[in-house]
């Protein structure tokens, strides 16, 4: 994990208590971070800023202990066997959480772009290009009139479907450093398509980030991808 600016990485611990607040107890969350009560209920409140060694902590203890059970809590699965991941992507305050959390992730990877496709996790996108001060480009599957030049790319999804998704030629240009985000990673079809994109502009993919990946996609891009760095909050079982 990279390490951000003091200010970003005491406010990115303020808003993980408060993300965390939603499912546990104050008392527990002390408890586990040593520290009183009283102290951790001035952090929430925004009455006080943790420390940096204190921030870590605190974010340290999240990505490890709470994070994938908090946001796998979130997770609905429909009758169909999808899971629905509205609670996340439609509350503001855990987005705001998520974004901070991954420019922390990638805060030494210099990136330029954000690169998503038109679904529900644009929101996600949103709030993770904002945080990395990079410029959000979103692969859509028509073509927009504004411009006249595209590339598209195909995505065979099972049963066979064929679907294309098209980008503004020159969107993404030569040597820029790419951030590809999506909010569930299933087959890893989509993730595939992004990386292309990026490969045939001659840009620099500098890694993927989903809040949710299927366990076995996950080993997949990480055989078919050695070099490219793979981070998520919750890994799923194949069912």
């Amino acid at each position: 994990m990279q390490r951000l600016d003091e200010t970003k990485l005491r406010l990115l611990a303020l808003e993980t208590l408060r993300a965390l607040r939603l499912r546990y107890q104050l008392k527990e969350l002390a408890e586990r971070l040593g520290l009183q009560q009283s102290v951790l209920s001035r952090y929430v409140h925004g009455k006080v800023m943790p420390t940096t060694e204190r921030a870590l902590a605190i974010i340290e203890l999240a990505r490890k202990d709470y994070f994938p059970e908090f946001f796998a809590s979130l997770l609905r699965k429909t009758p169909d066997g999808l899971y629905d991941l509205s609670q996340i992507l439609q509350d503001q305050r855990i987005l705001r959480t998520v974004g901070l959390y991954t420019s922390l992730l990638f805060s030494g990877s210099a990136v330029e772009k954000v690169l998503t496709v038109a679904t529900d996790g644009v929101p996600l996108a949103v709030h993770v290009a904002s945080e990395l001060g990079a410029q959000l480009v979103i692969a859509k599957p028509v073509k927009d009139p504004v411009y006249t030049e595209f590339v598209e790319e195909r995505i065979v999804r099972s049963p066979p479907v064929v679907e294309y998704v098209y980008l503004p030629k020159r969107a993404i240009r030569r040597s820029e450093r790419v951030l590809i985000v999506d909010d569930f990673v299933r087959s890893g079809r989509t993730v595939e398509a992004l990386l292309r994109f990026v490969e045939r502009s001659g840009a620099v993919p500098v890694g993927v980030f989903a809040v949710a990946v299927m366990d076995s996609t996950a080993r997949s891009l990480r055989e078919r991808f050695p070099d490219l760095t793979l981070e998520y909050l919750v890994e799923l079982p194949q069912s």
